[in-house]
């Protein structure tokens, strides 16, 4: 009879433990080990530097989660989440969604991260749906517009922008991927170790690249014009095609796209 209760016990149990580290059921934080929790607007990473207890996180309240910060236990410390690839890389995935990140520390938001395509751990900084293509201000990647609706990239006609270039900086980012029906047949195209997406310096080779403040690439037709309509760009193809907003009066979606194409820009 004894065995049978422990028995009943252990598969009473084990959906409960399967289902743990979710907001409604709290998290586990094992000895030693790191682990972000996004839980009510709030991501933090729990750093459990005790070699012998594990412990529970409650966080199926927005009041037990905060309780939690406000009194840790000793060798618990707080640390920032500061984008979906630290997220990603301190056990804090639950898969596509939007998280909050804080990568200046004092001011966190919402984004969406894309947690499964090549690795993961990708943060959207800019999109842009539809007809709404046709407004997006020159300084689209280098400025914020519509932060709070960054996470929102399923609505038609809508873009937001939290300024590639400063995020980018932040967190020391070091791949770009572009995602449009306009260009690649729609699939990702993928930039690996580019370094940090920033105007002050050309990047004129690799999958995605841009011009800088100052200079462009000579015979790459959507990234030379820096002054002009290559500014503050994103392109693909060699340079050659890609999302220029400085060349709104013409086409924004070069070349030969328009001015209604829809795309997404993550970093990680």
């Amino acid at each position: 009879m004894r065995y049978l209760g422990r028995i009943l016990f252990i598969l009473t149990a084990a959906p409960i433990l399967l289902a743990l580290n979710t907001q409604g059921t709290g998290h586990r934080v094992d000895r030693s080990t790191t682990k972000a929790i996004n839980a009510h607007n709030v991501c933090k990473k729990v750093v459990n530097a005790n070699a012998t207890k594990d412990f529970f996180v409650p966080t199926k309240s927005a009041a037990e989660w905060t309780a939690f910060r406000s009194n840790l236990p000793a060798g618990v410390t707080l640390g920032n989440c500061t984008s979906c690839l630290d997220i990603l890389n301190n056990n804090g995935s639950e898969g596509d969604g939007v998280y909050y990140i804080d990568p200046s520390g004092s001011s966190p938001y919402p984004v969406y991260c894309d947690m499964t395509t090549s690795g993961g751990g990708w943060t959207l900084v800019a999109y842009s749906n539809g007809t709404a293509t046709a407004t997006t201000p020159n300084d689209f990647f280098v400025n914020s517009y519509n932060a709070a609706q960054a996470p929102n990239h399923t609505i038609p006609n809508q873009q937001a922008s939290i300024n590639a270039e400063a995020f980018s900086i932040a967190v020391n980012s070091t791949d770009a991927m572009f995602v449009s029906p306009s260009y690649n047949a729609g699939a990702p195209i993928i930039d690996l170790a580019g370094g940090n997406w920033n105007y002050n310096n050309t990047k004129c080779a690799g999958n995605l690249r841009h011009t800088s403040r100052t200079a462009g690439c000579a015979g790459q037709n959507a990234n030379d014009g820096y002054n002009g309509a290559d500014a503050f760009n994103i392109a693909v193809n060699s340079g050659n095609e890609g999302i220029v907003p400085a060349h709104k009066a013409i086409e924004i979606c070069y070349s030969g796209k328009g001015n209604a194409c829809s795309f997404k820009f993550y970093l990680r």
